[in-house]
């Protein structure tokens, strides 16, 4: 989550949530207390309504957050987009808007390939394929959230990992990411797919 992104829910929590919360509080004490001084009914009606407006919209925007996948301000090129394992890929990020707290750069392989799981159901063992996925490589390195400049990086495809391969039982594939690991989302991120030769 970025700064702005961190004030921004700090306002919007204030506002439309604990603020009305409390004010709702205050009008409910001082009707259960039968003081006379207890605040006019449109106070309560604005406390209300702003929780009313205020809950359902904090629970968007947690949505759209945990949906955001693509990082937008992250801007990532790659040389070059195939290889053999050994080489070398570089990697030029740049960053646009607000500073984050965390961006990395990292070179990926990924892996699917079917397993067979079984089931219990009504009493009887079921078995059926399906497919897993895992990583099989990962390197990743930090950049500096903070800088608009441009950024270099460079990953060595280790000559004994796997190769690009699309199979019907087994897959690898690669890729070079910069990302922002999230701690309640999926990290958003830009990827640009390689391809390793043996």
């Amino acid at each position: 989550m970025t700064v702005v992104g961190s004030i921004v829910g700090a306002t919007f929590a204030f506002f439309f949530l604990f603020l009305p919360a409390l004010v709702v509080l205050i009008v409910l004490i001082a009707a259960a207390t039968g003081e006379d001084s207890s605040p006019p009914l449109w106070f309560a009606v604005v406390g209300v309504a702003a929780l009313v407006v205020g809950i359902p919209y904090g629970g968007y925007l947690l949505i759209s957050r945990a949906r955001r996948t693509v990082a937008e301000h992250l801007h990532l090129e790659i040389s070059p987009a195939a290889l053999t394992r050994g080489e070398t890929v570089k990697a030029r990020l740049r960053i646009d808007g607000p500073p984050g707290d965390d961006v990395e750069v990292g070179l990926v392989c990924t892996a699917w390939y079917d397993e067979m799981t079984e089931h219990r159901h009504e009493g009887r063992t079921r078995r059926r394929r399906t497919i897993t996925q895992a990583e099989a490589y990962g390197e990743w390195k930090p950049a500096n959230a903070g800088s608009t400049l441009e950024q270099m990086f460079e990953f060595v495809v280790p000559a004994d990992a796997p190769f690009s391969h699309e199979g019907e039982v087994v897959a690898f594939a690669w890729r070079v990411s910069a990302r922002e690991p999230a701690r309640l989302a999926r990290d958003p991120s830009q990827d640009i797919p390689i391809w390793v030769a043996p």
